[in-house]
């Protein structure tokens, strides 16, 4: 097993440590500081930077209890669970922490409460002392219970299971219903006590695990619960399997580092995630704003990109003045001055649209006249035509066509290209006809501000 952290079990004779692949031993007698030295020594050898420390109390250190909770009581409230369970224990309620579980019972029997305490010395020295130094202490949780809660992962399956762990001369009993802790005693390992047990408690479990270190012990129980079933691994490797199993946070026992055992820092457990959190929202406000700024930057070079072509298009017309500051202004106020213009007295002389003349152009073209269009000249209204006709007659069949329409066309200038193929001219220009119905010159979207020229080589095939 890969254990990257750090347990602290108490045994009734010394203090067992591992630290990732290290382990010691010290003796019980040991100091909270010995403790924390020896953890800061085993840490460097172990190569572990950044661990967190479980203290595992033996079971004789711990108190346990089952009892009926006080009417309406909510089990939250652990100040009035706290000073009910001093009814139950030798220990009174401001010298000791206590963690609570509620117990299932059928029917209408009154809520049951399952309680694991211990005493405030010397486990808040030993976890003040580890805090100083800077190594975290994640939870106090009996060694027993950590090794029922990695059993339990293995008999999940069974509805009551019964677990006695024997530790030289005691033997921890410990009853779980569908996963949960109900029932915790300490017994001497010895037939006559284990039998004055096995009558007091005369329901059986659906499965019993021993976990001995030998096989006398194991015959021992079997002598007085009957058929069990033994493990063959000792028990701290099951302490080891729940405290790595604890820091995953894959079960969740009685922790007694609350209360007056609690951290100094409520938060300092989920630090690393709320750290996190925080950077991730700097950056987002950092990409937030330099995106708004960025977008801003945009805007604004656009924004002189099209300031600079105004005032190069207002330089181009009206080349004699200057630039105005309000030059927006400016422009509307020339437009609105030539329109009104315009619809006094059409005075001023606006460009035909090439659009128009083109359309009026292509609409003329007989259909049942063989000709193909060289070049098409639009100026403001006049128009030079290029084409090429099997015959002189073609050229001037044309020519009175344009005149249809409304164009004033002089007689086409025409010259022999070869043997089958004449090169005529047109030139035209309008005159307008009021009834047309194609749209006036300058009309709409099509008017030309300045003269428009198109060239184009069109074939059309009567």
């Amino acid at each position: 097993m890969s254990f990257q952290d750090c347990l602290i079990v108490q045994r009734a004779n010394n203090w067992s440590i591992v630290v990732g692949s290290e382990t010691e031993t010290l003796a019980a007698e040991s100091s909270a500081e010995e403790l924390v030295t020896c953890v800061t020594l085993m840490s460097r050898l172990a190569g572990l930077k950044q661990f967190q420390c479980v203290l595992a109390p033996a079971s004789t250190s711990c108190f346990f209890a089952r009892f009926e909770g006080p009417p309406a009581t909510d089990l939250r409230d652990r100040v009035e669970l706290t000073y009910a369970l001093e009814d139950h224990l030798p220990i009174d309620a401001e010298s000791m922490v206590a963690d609570f579980r509620p117990v299932e019972t059928s029917g209408e029997a009154a809520k049951q409460v399952a309680a694991v305490a211990v005493p405030l010395e010397p486990w808040g020295a030993i976890s003040a002392s580890f805090e100083s130094a800077g190594i975290a202490v994640r939870s106090i949780v009996p060694a027993s219970l950590l090794a029922v809660g990695a059993l339990a992962s293995q008999y999940s399956q069974w509805q009551t299971v019964d677990y006695l762990l024997v530790q030289g001369a005691t033997c921890d009993w410990i009853r779980t219903q569908r996963g949960s802790i109900t029932d915790w005693k300490v017994l001497a390992m010895e037939t006559k006590s284990l039998h004055q047990h096995r009558m007091l408690e005369p329901s059986a479990a659906d499965k019993i695990v021993v976990v001995a270190s030998g096989s006398e012990d194991q015959q021992q129980i079997e002598s007085v619960f009957g058929s069990t079933e033994s493990v063959s691994q000792p028990l701290d490797v099951f302490e080891l399997q729940g405290g790595e199993m604890l820091i995953k946070r894959r079960f969740s026992p009685f922790d007694l580092r609350r209360d007056l055992l609690g951290p100094p820092d409520a938060f300092r457990l989920i630090q690393t995630p709320m750290r996190c959190a925080v950077v991730a929202a700097i950056v987002l406000l950092i990409a937030v704003t330099f995106g708004g700024w960025y977008r801003t930057q945009r805007i604004e070079t656009e924004i002189a990109s099209l300031q600079t072509e105004q005032r190069s298009l207002f330089k181009t017309a009206f080349p004699e003045q200057r630039i105005p500051a309000a030059l927006l202004r400016r422009v509307r106020s020339e437009h609105a001055r030539v329109m009104a213009s315009r619809g006094s007295g059409g005075s001023i002389d606006l460009p035909l649209s090439a659009r128009s003349m083109l359309l009026r152009l292509l609409s003329s073209l007989p259909n049942d006249l063989r000709f193909r269009v060289t070049k098409i000249d639009i100026d403001n209204g006049r128009l030079d035509v290029e084409l090429e006709v099997r015959s002189p007659v073609d050229a001037g069949t044309l020519a009175s066509h344009l005149s249809s329409v409304g164009f004033s066309v002089k007689p086409p200038v025409t010259t022999q290209s070869d043997a089958k193929t004449f090169v005529s001219s047109l030139e035209a220009e309008w005159v307008g006809l009021p009834q047309s119905g194609v749209p006036q010159s300058g009309a709409g979207g099509d008017r030309a501000k300045v003269s428009f020229r198109l060239r184009a080589n069109v074939e059309v095939r009567g």
